[in-house]
């Protein structure tokens, strides 16, 4: 006897098959035929699973940011990831100032460029934790006096999204965390991805 398609299967389990194919699918399944038997019970898990996943809706902000990246890496044309670049380290200043370790609760102004752009940085580690301020202002020196208002900003750290914001009106943006290695910040720009790799928290305290 010729088994079910994919498509007869799917019908049956979202419970749109019509009458007569519907019947026909139970009749065969009451005969004992093991082999659909295993189908239809593939088919039902893989139902339930589609139900459960409509009942998972993300956060509001969490969708947002997630179109800025998307947009910004599939929009036509072509859509660049960029790296920016450490261009000033407030602590190796102190490493050739012969200062260091005074305090490692002090803050870390860091300077990040991509072509054009200027990421401006402090991080504020708080006494006796792990947890850090991080304070920066995002600014395209070829165009100074318009701001980089309203871009999506993503803190990672370890592989997994920490925390997201969107620029204010001055390009400024902030966060606060409990510090992990292997951070980025990810901006989500009209035609640009730009990716901002941080310095680890422990090299601040070696």
């Amino acid at each position: 006897m010729e088994h079910f398609s994919m498509a007869d299967w799917a019908d049956f389990v979202r419970q749109a098959a019509v009458p007569v194919q519907r019947k026909a699918i139970e009749q065969h399944l009451g005969s004992g035929c093991s082999a659909c038997t295993k189908t239809a019970a593939i088919w039902e898990a893989v139902m339930k699973f589609a139900q459960h996943e409509q009942q998972r809706t993300p956060p509001a902000v969490a969708v947002r940011v997630a179109t800025s990246f998307y947009r910004a890496l599939h929009s036509p044309p072509r859509v660049d990831l960029e790296i920016a670049h450490l261009t000033f380290d407030s602590l190796a200043q102190a490493e050739l100032a012969g200062i260091r370790g005074t305090s490692n609760s002090a803050a870390r102004q860091l300077l990040y460029k991509c072509g054009t752009l200027c990421i401006d940085m402090r991080l504020e580690p708080q006494p006796g934790s792990n947890y850090v301020v991080l304070v920066g202002q995002l600014v395209d020196a070829h165009s100074p006096l318009k701001a980089c208002e309203d871009i999506a900003v993503s803190l990672v750290g370890d592989g997994d999204k920490l925390s997201e914001t969107t620029t204010n009106t001055f390009g400024e943006f902030h966060f606060g965390f409990e510090s992990v290695k292997h951070m980025q910040l990810f901006f989500g720009m009209d035609r640009t991805a730009l990716v901002v790799p941080l310095p680890d928290a422990a090299e601040e305290a070696a």
